[in-house]
């Protein structure tokens, strides 16, 4: 399902200030059996992957305990102020950030196996029906790495049955699809840290 832009930013908005708030113990996320390594080539590979992401998420957490310190109290209305304060201090305390840094070839050909999978199975045509849509909106010509998600372009969701394949993500990442590419989106920062490009065919 494809939201529009406005309503998006709204909840995610709101999201990330809930995701500011939430206690500590409320935000790990559990990892659903099916997203376990199936060999050990997958095992190193999907290893890898998450010794990536625990170096992106050192980064981000100590800028976010200083644009969004809890000790103060953010209006709503500030919170997309910060959002882009946030974004351009991991940008810049990046500085050789390139597309490829999370998802990796190998890395991102795991994620197109698996979802050709999901894709392949009995909900298949469910699944992708819940990700596409007829009135998408204008679409996001190219993705570019480590920059805001463009205003006006629709997000689409993450079904479940996806989710359940993929390795899970520290709080502040999600996954989410901008046309046929997979994104990793910083949902405090509102920005795309990595793609896999025609992540689904």
């Amino acid at each position: 399902m494809v939201a529009s832009s406005k309503l998006v930013r709204c909840g995610l908005t709101l999201a990330a200030s809930a995701l500011l708030l939430a206690p500590a113990c409320a935000r790990r996320p559990i990892e659903a059996p099916e997203a376990a390594p199936r060999n050990v080539n997958e095992d190193r590979v999907i290893a890898d992957f998450k010794e990536r992401l625990a170096k992106y998420e050192a980064v981000s957490d100590k800028l976010r305990g200083e644009v969004f310190p809890s000790t103060t109290e953010i209006k709503a209305e500030e919170i997309h102020k910060r959002q882009k304060e946030l974004a351009a201090r991991i940008v810049a305390a990046l500085p050789g950030w390139r597309q490829g840094a999370l998802f990796t070839p190998e890395m991102s050909t795991l994620v197109r196996r698996r979802l050709a999978e999901v894709l392949r199975g009995t909900s298949g045509a469910n699944v992708r029906g819940a990700i596409f849509d007829e009135d998408e909106g204008p679409p996001v010509s190219k993705v570019v790495v480590m920059t805001e998600y463009p205003a006006g372009a629709p997000i689409a969701t993450v079904p479940a049955q996806i989710l359940e394949v993929l390795p899970v993500l520290p709080k502040e990442l999600e996954y989410r699809f901008v046309g046929r590419d997979l994104i990793l989106f910083d949902v405090s920062a509102y920005l795309m840290v990595d793609v896999v490009h025609d992540a689904i065919k």
